[in-house]
């Protein structure tokens, strides 16, 4: 069960980091979104952050912000938490 976990945690870590290219990359690839790179970052990314944006966007209205990527990173940051606390 515990080597489940640390698998799991690794995951979720690796999940962390890509959300984080890809906020980062939405400010590098501003002038071409549709370099190579930056799609398949969002490719691997959207079944997490996809389903966030479309809860987050009635309470967003019309901002300019989108905080569904913010919004995935602390859910996994939650997952992590809890993965962690039923290992020990």
């Amino acid at each position: 069960m515990i080597q489940i976990g640390k698998y799991l945690l690794q995951l979720l870590n690796i999940l962390q980091w890509l959300i984080v290219a890809r906020a980062i990359g939405s400010w590098i690839f501003i002038r071409n979104p549709g370099s190579p790179i930056y799609q398949l970052l969002i490719r691997i990314t959207e079944p997490i952050v996809g389903p966030v944006r479309s809860l987050l966007a009635p309470l967003m209205g019309r901002t300019m912000m989108d905080f569904s990527v913010l919004g995935s990173y602390l859910i996994i940051e939650i997952l992590e938490y809890v993965v962690r606390q039923s290992m020990f």
